[in-house]
């Protein structure tokens, strides 16, 4: 399934995991010749980005450690399911017309309002990969750990396997992996 709220899937993605293996897919509105060609250039980042840019620019690209979350993990203290957008911290206001689709959700309450917030970005019938945001003020205290590991408890209870991925720029959140016992079992890539 393609992030939740976004339209399209990325032109390219491309897993790799910890023993080298690679899993690459190719989004819908990439025709045959050009999907073959990527494959062939998989393996090759530069080839791969000049690749594509033979089409259409690069606009996005998103790179960085792919995780598993403990199937132990139990919620924290002021960690609670998220249903009414109007409890929202107002910088994670944008989340609240996607709270149904992005289901489970938990949050951590601070004053009343949900500061720190965490839902499923992808989903499918096996697994779901967390989406988590914190209102600027309340970041660095252990609020998105929280948040991150009741919705992973609510995801491994439905029978599903829960992951965590980041950017390897956003040291914080891989702070909030290492912080719930993640596993990196290796890396995504995607450039849209």
């Amino acid at each position: 399934m393609n992030d939740i709220g976004e339209r399209a899937a990325p032109r390219l993605f491309i897993g790799t995991g910890s023993d080298g293996s690679r899993v690459v897919r190719v989004g819908a509105g990439v025709g045959e010749r050009e999907w073959r060609a990527l494959l062939r250039c998989a393996g090759d980042l530069e080839a791969v980005r000049a690749r594509l840019a033979t089409t259409a620019p690069v606009e996005h690209e998103h790179r960085g450690p792919a995780y598993v979350l403990p199937g132990d993990l139990r919620s924290g203290p002021r960690a609670v399911p998220v249903t009414d957008p109007s409890l929202l911290h107002p910088e994670l206001a944008p989340w609240g017309p996607e709270l149904e689709l992005r289901r489970p959700c938990f949050g951590v309450l601070d004053g009343g309002l949900v500061v720190s917030v965490c839902c499923c970005a992808r989903t499918t019938a096996e697994a779901a990969e967390a989406g988590v945001e914190t209102a600027t003020a309340f970041r660095g205290r252990g609020m998105a750990a929280r948040a991150v590991a009741a919705w992973a408890e609510a995801v491994t209870a439905s029978g599903r396997v829960a992951f965590y991925s980041t950017s390897r720029e956003n040291l914080a959140s891989q702070a909030v992996a290492r912080k719930l016992g993640a596993f990196e079992f290796g890396e995504d890539w995607s450039l849209a």
